[in-house]
């Protein structure tokens, strides 16, 4: 029996198992309502956080398209990449999907050759849009502080997780890849002390330390680079990130800024 229909994998479903809300409200109780719901009201708005993700978090999505190509073909994909919990009407929906189109595939249709629009329009709607209304949120409504990085780090060889699980072709940094800069791993690899992939190491290791111990990710490798990591202080778009990248750290607006005022404008 199939368990997972094909609007379940349009939605990003992977599996039919997961944690649901509860219908009776008791002291063992975890989600009493909805998660969008519970999160205004989150006890994690109280405390400072450090959030961020990588620059294609998208290429994480091209394993359920491996899978199943024919949805990049499909007449629907950009239809059914509006997000359905919005109250809209099927007439706007069918606008906003061609602003989908217009936006990530202007001259050009999907395909597995053609990917990156896809790898974008992921990387939006699953990871940064979400990541965005958080950031812009908790500035509004809590006095604690929200430190927003973006990764960047395109290796041929250290980006474990897109060269492994994804595809070794593939260029971009995958949802994931940041874990092999951050702990060891079964191939115990080290970069060599001359390269961008060490430097990265050494900047990611640096940052988060810093912050479990001091509650502020500001190191000696922001410092070498001349970099004040400050807090999110916008609540409106667009915010700034610490920009972990191959030549470098940068503390910039966030680079694909105007795809996500495109999400919100829905």
């Amino acid at each position: 029996e199939k368990l997972l229909t094909d609007q379940d994998m349009q939605d990003d479903i992977f599996t039919p198992f997961g944690p649901t809300v509860e219908p009776y409200l008791t002291e063992q109780c975890m989600i009493p309502k909805e998660p969008f719901e519970m999160a205004r009201t989150a006890w994690g708005d109280k405390i400072d956080i450090m959030i961020g993700g990588t620059s294609e978090e998208g290429l994480l999505l091209l394993q359920k398209i491996k899978l199943q190509p024919e949805l990049l073909s499909h007449p629907h994909l950009f239809l059914g990449n509006v997000p359905p919990n919005l109250k809209i009407s099927m007439e706007k929906r069918i606008e906003f999907a061609a602003k989908l189109k217009q936006r990530y595939y202007p001259d050009s249709s999907p395909s597995m050759e053609n990917n990156l629009g896809y790898v974008h329009m992921m990387s939006d709607r699953v990871f940064w849009h979400g990541l965005h209304r958080t950031i812009l949120a908790r500035a509004a409504r809590s006095r604690a502080r929200t430190f927003v990085y973006r990764i960047c780090l395109d290796s041929e060889f250290y980006n474990h997780y897109r060269i492994m699980m994804i595809d070794p072709k593939l260029r971009g940094t995958a949802h994931a890849d940041e874990l092999s800069y951050l702990f060891s791993n079964f191939t115990q690899q080290v970069p060599d002390k001359k390269t961008f992939e060490y430097r990265g190491l050494q900047t990611l290791v640096d940052v988060f330390t810093a912050f479990v111990i001091n509650g502020d990710p500001n190191c000696s490798m922001t410092a070498k680079s001349g970099v004040v990591f400050e807090p999110n202080s916008q609540t409106k778009p667009t915010f700034k990130c610490l920009n972990i990248a191959n030549d470098g750290l940068a503390f910039v607006d966030y680079p694909d800024a105007d795809r996500l005022d495109m999400w919100d404008a829905m």
